[in-house]
């Protein structure tokens, strides 16, 4: 489903600059959709999810625990999600880029 509202967004020009999704939606299919279509995103994943790097100065390689296990404490941001039922949503963020991509990669 997320798939088809990125792409009927897309499609019909709906204004948007980035897209925030959980690992419930999948992230490959999602994320190269995003990267083509120009736009920015934030997806969640498990944290046994691995990454490696490339093409980058300081490589990075392991899970996601294991990767925000790694980064100093000056890398994390808290920021609000904004408000919930049970009042506000704070979340740790830390920004880490792995790769140099074109739209088109």
């Amino acid at each position: 489903i997320a798939r088809q509202m990125i792409t009927r967004a897309t499609t019909a020009n709906v204004p948007f600059s980035f897209v925030a999704a959980d690992s419930v939606y999948g992230t490959g299919e999602i994320e190269t959709l995003l990267r083509k279509a120009g736009k920015g995103y934030v997806l969640g994943v498990a944290s046994n999810h691995v990454f490696r790097s490339w093409g980058k100065q300081r490589p990075v390689a392991g899970t996601a625990a294991a990767i925000a296990r790694s980064l100093p404490k000056k890398a994390w941001r808290r920021l609000s999600s904004g408000g919930g039922t049970k009042g506000p949503r704070w979340h740790d963020w830390a920004y880490l880029e792995l790769a140099d991509l074109e739209a088109s990669e």
